[in-house]
């Protein structure tokens, strides 16, 4: 059973790592539209920024938990 739930916290890490590299890539999109101010766009890139250190983080998390 103990590994039945490693893998689906593995899983779930492997998750959230792509949901955080995916929501960085949806605010870049976002970023790109024409109808936006500068600081509007510098504010959508650095929460995009701020979701690619929570995928770095997970990641990391991934690599020390479940070493290959």
């Amino acid at each position: 059973m103990e590994m039945t739930i490693q893998r689906l916290s593995e899983a779930g890490v492997l998750d959230a790592v792509c949901q955080w590299r995916n929501a960085a890539i949806n605010l870049r999109e976002a970023a790109t539209g024409g109808h936006l101010h500068s600081s509007q766009r510098a504010t959508l890139m650095r929460e995009a920024e701020a979701a690619d250190r929570q995928a770095d983080w997970w990641s990391d998390c991934h690599a020390q938990e479940f070493p290959a």
